[in-house]
């Protein structure tokens, strides 16, 4: 997440290698951060740090390595880190393969409620990025983020005249344009017919460096599907 999403792709294993961790203990924060690869390419810190109900720090586990969190030869659903009465190693540095994982123990009583809350932050440098996290450490702060994001959401929706629905169906189509997702493109006989590559985009005025949703239109009554369609990529 901290470089580009093309670069990670490529090269995935090589890309992580780039990103180094570190602990900050006072308040318990989580660093990332890409090593520059050339001088004009602009900086990128990540913090990670997980709230509840306001305690204190001191209890704190981290892991910033996904090897050391698995396990070697495990997968996710019988990672090392969760088998009962595991503990996080705590290290940070330059790891091959970087995660942000943080861990508190705590007790509720009978009927006891509790609130936890994750916060990731990104900005250009360190210092700009802890300066982001005391106004999240607030009472208070996650319901007043919640309920900023949402009306935000809702004004924006009413500025472009979506609903709920229709947002719901952008998002949906969001994530294969960021992401490549093969149910989201043509069949491979279809796709192996293809040729020319991107100088045939180019003559049409096409950029082929950018995702294409390409919709099929036989007659009036599909005009409707190009209007949403283009009420989402204004979305």
């Amino acid at each position: 997440m901290l470089g580009p999403a093309g670069a990670d792709a490529a090269h995935p294993a090589f890309s992580k290698m780039f990103v180094q961790t570190e602990w900050v203990e006072q308040g318990g924060v989580l660093l990332a951060t890409r090593r520059r690869r050339a001088p004009d390419e602009p900086g990128v810190w990540a913090a990670h740090m997980l709230l509840v109900d306001g305690q204190g720090a001191d209890t704190h586990e981290f892991e910033s390595s996904r090897l050391r969190f698995l396990g070697r030869g495990h997968l996710l659903r019988d990672a090392l880190a969760m088998r009962p009465g595991s503990a996080l190693s705590n290290t940070s540095g330059c790891v091959l393969d970087p995660v942000f994982s943080l861990r508190r123990r705590v007790t509720l009583e009978p009927g006891a409620r509790m609130q936890a809350a994750f916060w990731t932050a990104l900005a250009d440098s360190r210092e700009s990025v802890l300066s982001l996290l005391p106004p999240l450490r607030e009472p208070g702060a996650t319901d007043r983020v919640l309920q900023s994001a949402q009306a935000h959401a809702v004004s924006r929706r009413q500025q472009l005249g979506i609903d709920v629905r229709q947002a719901a169906r952008f998002d949906r189509l969001a994530g294969p344009l960021l992401h490549a997702d093969e149910h989201c493109r043509a069949p491979s006989e279809v796709t192996r017919r293809g040729h020319g590559g991107a100088p045939v985009l180019w003559s049409a005025g096409i950029s082929g460096d950018r995702p294409i949703v390409l919709l099929h239109v036989a007659d009036e009554t599909g005009l409707a599907s190009a209007h949403e369609l283009l009420s989402a990529q204004r979305y």
